[in-house]
């Protein structure tokens, strides 16, 4: 369904308050209250006096709502744009995305969780659709004599506080040759979980070794 436009939302939304307004005057002060008000000569003007106010805030409510839901898309298309442009760089530069979320109180990182972006399984010859769960799973893939170094530099952050994370290893790809990775990342907090989590990049440097 297509995006409405900012004004035409302002406009259906203020249109509902108005409606409403206007029944609530009709029927409180005009259909409820009406034998008082006819014993007066200006009987009709609470009425108007109501709609007059309803109209006048109408008009308030919709300059608002209007403004608002205009923010609200440009921000929105900002951001498009900016996923746009980062998505470009990352398929510009072999890049991929990773995250990493530990398990509180667990000093074995292993047991992490580790979401692995499409682009980084096909860094090692996976398809989107194949699983990789954990980061023992990722760990499994490296070369022998790069593991230790590589999960101790895991520790290292997430057990020993350090702010950065950077590790530079060779991973098995599914064709049987090898393939230099440079990986990099930095914590993250989400404060709607209360929990900690590490997001980063990594790049085939594979070219540049050889």
């Amino acid at each position: 369904m297509p995006e409405q436009r900012p004004a035409r939302s302002a406009l259906w939304g203020t249109l509902a308050y108005l409606l409403a307004g206007l029944a609530w005057i009709l029927v409180g002060d005009y259909l409820l209250l009406r034998p008082v008000l006819v014993a007066t000569d200006n009987w009709w003007m609470q009425p108007l006096k109501g709609a007059f106010f309803v109209g006048v805030t109408a008009l308030m409510l919709y300059i608002l709502l209007r403004r608002t839901l205009e923010r609200y898309a440009r921000l929105r298309r900002e951001a498009d744009s900016a996923v746009d442009r980062m998505q470009l760089v990352i398929e510009g530069s072999n890049a991929a995305l990773w995250s990493y979320r530990p398990v509180p109180g667990q000093i074995d990182v292993r047991t992490g969780d580790l979401f692995v972006s499409a682009e980084m399984k096909a860094l090692v010859g996976l398809t989107p659709d194949e699983p990789l769960e954990g980061l023992d799973d990722w760990l499994a893939l490296i070369h022998p004599e790069d593991v230790e170094t590589t999960q101790a530099a895991w520790t290292e952050c997430v057990v020993g506080g350090r702010d950065d994370f950077h590790a530079t290893y060779r991973i098995r790809h599914r064709d049987g040759g090898w393939r230099w990775l440079d990986v990099r990342g930095r914590p993250s907090r989400d404060e709607s979980k209360d929990e900690d989590y590490w997001n980063g990049m990594v790049w085939d440097i594979t070219e540049l070794r050889e």
